[in-house]
């Protein structure tokens, strides 16, 4: 038998060495030892955050008087029925009168300025907005005459929450 020629740069194929075994298991423990010590450092840190942080800011036991006078006003205008208002005035149907400012103070003051072609026309929309029910103590506050033979009117009131 004769043995078969083989080339010389052909080497023989040899099996993966224990030794690497060995290495890649050295490689991971060492990996699933850091990950411990990582993980244990992490939940130390927290702790300490957690005890070196402040308690919450306390809040005084006593409100000075006139601070709470003024939420409670606050509230009081927030808490008005501002659309029934506002549809009030919009349902003002009195002929030929063109508006020209509506103010709304912050106690509820109302101004509501027009122009009317005469004066029987703006005491009506005086009427029908004192009618509504919505504003209380409407009345004419004003009337003058203005140009092209208009009536310049304003008529006043007050929300119906009682503030003013």
């Amino acid at each position: 038998m004769t043995a078969t020629p083989q080339p010389d740069f052909l080497r023989p194929q040899r099996g993966t060495s224990s030794l690497a075994w060995v290495a890649c298991a050295v490689a991971l423990l060492v990996l699933a030892v850091a990950a411990v010590d990582a993980h244990d450092a992490w939940s130390a840190r927290d702790a300490a955050l957690l005890a070196s942080a402040r308690p919450p800011l306390q809040t005084p036991k006593k409100v000075d008087s006139a601070a709470q006078r003024a939420l409670r006003q606050a509230r009081a205008r927030l808490d008005r029925p501002w659309q029934a208002a506002f549809g009030a005035i919009e349902q003002i149907d009195a002929p030929g009168v063109s508006w020209l400012v509506l103010d709304v103070g912050e106690r509820g003051a109302l101004r509501l300025e027009g122009l009317a072609p005469d004066a029987p026309v703006a005491l009506a929309a005086a009427e029908m907005l004192r009618r509504q029910g919505a504003w209380r103590e409407v009345v004419l506050g004003r009337l003058d005459g203005a140009p092209g033979g208009l009536q310049r009117f304003e008529l006043v009131g007050a929300a119906m929450d009682g503030t003013r």
